[in-house]
């Protein structure tokens, strides 16, 4: 035997190009696969050639005829043409259309890898990147190249000369110098294991089948193969329908569209479902599948005839389970509702039923009826928000009972302290987050039962202490977090009015309750969007001002007209307050009446900004300095 080692994983023409170049010095492939019947040069058949004409390619190489036949690609039979015709690669039958046949592909890292190699210590061509499928190597995940790199030759590597797998046999420039770019980072996972199916090594076809649902992998890596290349349009329809057609398409796309085809074989059916009713959720035309058609034309049932013979019964049996005319019908009947259903159940038209379905609010489940598409809805889901409906109440309603403002309400949402629905329906149906009910209630029983303050201390209620608050939003998250952590001291007195004009506190708390500050940016609070306006109630609360004065100072502010609430921006009312102290502020901060914190104001010569009171930065100075 020649002293020529094949290297594994290794092409066919690879290592018998490699051989005539190292051992026999030969310049043209051909010289040698002529004993394998190789009559043209440029179409090197030999890997495609009967077992006798292969041993007879061994004996005259003087090599094992066994690594030779390991490495053929035959066809299953002369007699079949078309899209059935099928080679034996390394024991998966593959159409012949996926097979490259007169010109090769590279990697140049690949060819620089094995040459540094020190137990290989030359460039080599890899079986795999004969499968056009594939258009990237998953060693180096370099996209391949299949011309030379130099701008004045930019000929197509082909299997007529043999002088070095690593150079272009037109201008003899170097490949393993070409530029190519790489695989995204987050295809590679499903990418490494689509190749699996049909790579020369067998321990990485194993891994492949052992990643798939039962139903494939007996079925075998040749048919899920098939139902790869037939999900390629599905997945993405910008994608042709014709499956050779694709081979063609930039190979960043087609790598990507192979990584999402490799997912739902993964998970078949239940990622097949899951895509297709994603799509049809976007659906915008009546009895569209909202995929340009392509789930369609794959559900179709002369399409399904047309597949291969293995794939076909998986393909059809898995149509009939989504077909309300299949054996499923009852089941689907009883967990799905029609879009007029879920209009019925929430009280809404279909035009807004089927904008929540787009939007991705309400999820959606596909269906066949009679061969068209048709999105409907989970019964379990529209179940769980008749529940919520029922223990759900607005903000407003949640407010009222604690005494704090709508930014109080959230502050506690983030805190923790109330439980919001979480569903996106409802924010999405009432514009605005909706509070569980018995959280309220909850927080007030648990503030109210549990006083921690002396009766004959604490006698200021917590409302009125607020007011020494200004230049910002009121702290009403923390304070009450305070009250519940035994920080604040407290006595509960009239358990009829709003939680935070019942509960008393000690007339220094004024002072703790300015230093109390809320972080909407906190990594420890819970994520949640907070209002952009507010009512002008609750910006006189933010001022501290009275309807007398709060009325007129924000009268200039234009909300819509024949709105029910009339809202103000809440950068508006703060910068107003950055601006502006009232009399009531002042007089909580300097434990004197409100008439008296007025006349001193004026005594002291601080500038009368008018309904919003005084200018902040001159009382503070002469007050607080």
């Amino acid at each position: 035997m020649t002293d020529f080692a094949f290297i594994p994983c290794e092409s066919f023409n690879g290592a018998v190009s490699r051989w005539a170049d190292q051992v026999a010095g030969l310049e043209k492939l051909g010289e040698i696969t002529s004993h394998a019947g190789v009559i043209y040069g440029h179409r090197q058949t030999a890997p495609f050639a009967s077992p006798d004409h292969i041993r007879a390619l061994a004996a005259a190489m003087n090599v094992d005829a066994a690594e030779l036949l390991a490495r053929a690609t035959p066809r299953i039979s002369a007699q079949v043409t078309g899209a059935q015709d099928r080679h034996n690669f390394f024991g998966t039958l593959i159409p012949s259309f996926l097979i490259a046949k007169n010109f090769r592909r590279y990697a140049p890292g690949a060819f620089a890898r094995s040459l540094a190699d020190p137990d290989i210590g030359t460039a080599y061509d890899r079986a795999i990147w004969h499968i056009r499928l594939f258009p990237f190597d998953i060693d180096t995940w370099e996209f391949l190249l299949d011309r030379c790199p130099s701008p004045d030759c930019n000929v197509r590597p082909g299997w007529q000369h043999t002088l070095g797998i690593d150079f272009c046999a037109a201008c003899m420039a170097d490949l393993k110098k070409a530029s190519t770019s790489h695989v995204l980072e987050e295809l590679r996972p499903q990418l490494e294991l689509a190749v699996g199916l049909v790579h020369p090594d067998p321990i990485r076809r194993a891994a492949s089948l052992a990643a798939l649902p039962p139903i494939l992998a007996e079925a075998g890596a040749a048919t899920t193969l098939d139902l790869i290349m037939r999900l390629i349009p599905v997945v993405d329809p910008s994608m042709d329908t014709q499956i050779a057609n694709n081979l063609k398409s930039p190979p960043a796309q087609l790598a990507r569209a192979v990584a999402a085809a490799w997912k739902i074989v993964a998970g078949w059916p239940r990622t097949m479902n899951a895509m297709i009713s994603t799509r049809i959720a976007t659906r915008t035309a009546r009895h569209s599948d909202g995929n340009a058609g392509r789930t369609l034309r794959f559900v179709a049932l002369k399409r399904i005839a047309d597949m291969p013979p293995a794939l076909s019964p998986i393909v059809s049996a898995w149509r009939e389970s989504i077909s309300l005319q299949g054996p499923n019908r009852d089941q689907i009947l009883e967990s799905t509702r029609s879009i007029t259903d879920a209009a019925r159940i929430i009280g809404l038209g279909s035009g807004a039923v089927a904008g929540l379905r787009r939007s991705g609010i309400l999820a959606t489940i596909f269906v066949l009826d009679q061969n068209r598409a048709e999105p409907r809805f989970s019964t379990w889901e529209f179940e769980d928000l008749e529940r919520r409906y029922g223990v759900r109440t607005p903000i407003d309603s949640a407010r009222q009972p604690l005494g704090v403002s709508w930014h109080g309400v959230e502050q506690l949402v983030a805190m923790k302290l109330l439980q919001r629905e979480t569903h996106p329906f409802f924010e999405a149906r009432y514009g605005a987050m909706q509070i569980v009910a018995s959280s309220v209630e909850a927080l007030i029983d648990s503030i109210a039962s549990s006083p921690t303050g002396d009766p004959t201390q604490c006698t200021l209620p917590l409302h009125s202490a607020m007011k020494a608050v200004g230049k910002r939003m009121k702290p009403w998250g923390p304070a009450l977090a305070a009250l519940l952590d035994g920080t604040l001291p407290y006595v509960v007195a009239d358990r009829a009015a709003p939680l935070t004009r019942c509960i008393l506190v000690q007339p220094v708390a004024k002072a703790f309750l300015r230093t109390l500050k809320f972080d909407p940016m906190d990594a420890a609070l819970e994520r949640i969007t907070y209002a952009t306006h507010m009512s002008k109630v609750e910006a006189g609360e933010t001022l501290n001002l009275g309807f007398s004065q709060s009325i007129p100072l924000l009268s200039q502010i234009k909300t819509a007209t024949g709105t029910k609430r009339k809202l103000v921006p809440v950068h508006y009312v703060l910068d107003l307050a950055d601006i502006h102290i009232s009399s009531t502020e002042l007089a909580a901060r300097r434990g004197v009446t409100t008439q008296r914190a007025y006349h001193d104001a004026i005594k002291a010569g601080i500038p009368d900004l008018g309904p919003g009171g005084f200018c902040r930065t001159a009382a503070e100075k002469a007050f607080f300095q």
